[in-house]
C-alpha cells in the first residue's frame, strides 16, 4: 500500500513538472521568434538583425583611447556544497579559474549565510593565488545588513532573506555603499516547486563603487530572482503579472530609484527557463520596461553564440535530499539546459560575455565580461 501511494505521489509530481515546463512552451510562444525585422543588434530592445554568429566577437563597440576595462563575473554557488573543493582542484577549470583571477567584481548568488565567510575566505584565495599576487579584496555580503541601507523591509527575517553577495578588488573600486533591496514574492508555490523553494524573503543587493582611475560611480546590483514558473502572481496583487520575473526585476530597479545617466551594471541568476530558440530574448523579457531608460544592453553585446549559450544544467544538481528530483528532471529531459545567468548593464562592452564551466562546484556555468568605462574629464577653467 505504501508503494503504491509513492508511485502515485511520484506520477502527481511528473505531471506537474510536465504542466512547467508546458508553462514555459507557452512563454515561448508568446514572446514569438527573434524580431529580425530591425537593423541592429539589441538583445534588450528585441532586434538581432545584425547580431554576430562567430565563434567569438573580441569587442562589440568602438574603443575610446581614454577608456578603462574592468571584469566582472556572475556565479551562482549552489549554496557553497563544494566550494572547498575550489582550492584543490587545478587542470580541470582553468578557464574559469583564469577568468576568475582577472575579475575585479563578482556576484554570487544561493551564497549560505553559514558558510559565508568561509567561502569568502577561499574565493578572496583563489583569485589571488592563480595571480601569485596578493590581491586587496573585500567581500560584502548580508550579515552585516545591520550597517547596510534596507529598502522597502517589512517584517524581514533575516536568517531566509541574504543569497547574494559580492566580492571586489579594493585597487580597483573604492567602496561606497551597500543596501538590500526587498524582491516581491509569489502568491503561492505548486506541489513541484515546494520540493525545492519556499516563499521566503528575498533580497537584491546594490553596491554603489567609484572606480578608482576614471572617477566614475557604478552602481553594481546582484539579484537572485524566485526559481517558480514565470506566470505567478505577485503577492499582494490580483491581477496576474505578464510575467512575475519580469515584475521582480522592474520592482528592484524602481526601487533603486537611480537617477537618468547613473553607470549600472547588473546579473545574476535569472531562474526563467527559455528554450535555446528563445533565449536570446531573455534580457528584452526582463528589462524592457527599463532598459530605454536606462539604456541597458545584454553583456553578450552581438555575440548570439553567447545570448544562446546554456547557463543552468539540472541534470548536474548536486544538492541532496528531496531536492533530488531537480536532477531527476534533467535526467529524464523534463528541465533541459537554458540560459538563467546574465549580465545587463548600460557601460560599453569591452569583451561580450562568455559562459564558464564550473564542473563540479556548481550546476550553473558562470558568466564573464569586460567592460569600459571613461575616464571623467577634469575642468581645470576657473574665474577670477
Amino acid at each position: 500500500m505504501a508503494t503504491h501511494s509513492i508511485a502515485l505521489v511520484f506520477i502527481s509530481l511528473v505531471l506537474q513538472a510536465w504542466c512547467m515546463r508546458s508553462s514555459q512552451d507557452r512563454l515561448d510562444n508568446r514572446l514569438g521568434r527573434p524580431s529580425l525585422e530591425l537593423d541592429g543588434c539589441d538583445p534588450c530592445a528585441g532586434v538581432f538583425d545584425n547580431c554576430s554568429r562567430e565563434e567569438e566577437v573580441i569587442a562589440v563597440e568602438s574603443q575610446s583611447p581614454t577608456a578603462l576595462s574592468f571584469g566582472v563575473m556572475s556565479l551562482n554557488m549552489e549554496n557553497g556544497l563544494n566550494f572547498p573543493e575550489m582550492l584543490a582542484t587545478k587542470n580541470k577549470l582553468k578557464p574559469l579559474f583564469r577568468e576568475l583571477s582577472s575579475s575585479d567584481v563578482v556576484f554570487l548568488q544561493e551564497f549560505n549565510a553559514q558558510t559565508g565567510a568561509r567561502d569568502c575566505a577561499i574565493l578572496k584565495r583563489k583569485m589571488s593565488q592563480d595571480n601569485n599576487v596578493s590581491r586587496n579584496l573585500r567581500c560584502v555580503f548580508p550579515q552585516g545588513a545591520p550597517l547596510m541601507t534596507l529598502l522597502d523591509a517589512k517584517n524581514l527575517v533575516f536568517d531566509e532573506a541574504f543569497r547574494v553577495a559580492m566580492v571586489f578588488d579594493q585597487d580597483v573600486f573604492e567602496y561606497g555603499l551597500a543596501a538590500l533591496i526587498m524582491m516581491t514574492k509569489p502568491a503561492m508555490l505548486n506541489k513541484v516547486e515546494k520540493l525545492y523553494t519556499h516563499v521566503k524573503d528575498r533580497v537584491a543587493m546594490l553596491v554603489k563603487l567609484t572606480h578608482i582611475k576614471s572617477g566614475r560611480v557604478i552602481n553594481f546590483v546582484n539579484f537572485h530572482l524566485d526559481a517558480i514558473r514565470d506566470d505567478h502572481n505577485v503577492r499582494g496583487q490580483d491581477e496576474v503579472a505578464e510575467s512575475y520575473h519580469r515584475a521582480q526585476v522592474s520592482d528592484i530597479l524602481a526601487k533603486l530609484r537611480l537617477q537618468p545617466g547613473a553607470l549600472v551594471v547588473m546579473g545574476g541568476d535569472t531562474n526563467v527557463r527559455l528554450s535555446r530558440r528563445q533565449a536570446p530574448t531573455l534580457c528584452n523579457h526582463l528589462f524592457s520596461d527599463y532598459a530605454q531608460t536606462f539604456s541597458l544592453k545584454d553583456a553578450c553585446g552581438t555575440s548570439m553564440r553567447c545570448l544562446k549559450t546554456p547557463t543552468h544544467f539540472p541534470n548536474k544538481f548536486h544538492e541532496a535530499g528531496v531536492k533530488k528530483f531537480v536532477k531527476f528532471l534533467g535526467q529524464v529531459g523534463v528541465l533541459k539546459p537554458a540560459r538563467l545567468d546574465l549580465l545587463v548593464t548600460n557601460l560599453p562592452i569591452r569583451k561580450p560575455a562568455q559562459a564558464l564551466r564550473t564542473g563540479s562546484l556548481s550546476d550553473h556555468h558562470a558568466v564573464k565580461a569586460y567592460l569600459n568605462v571613461e575616464k571623467m574629464e577634469v575642468d581645470w577653467s576657473f574665474s577670477a
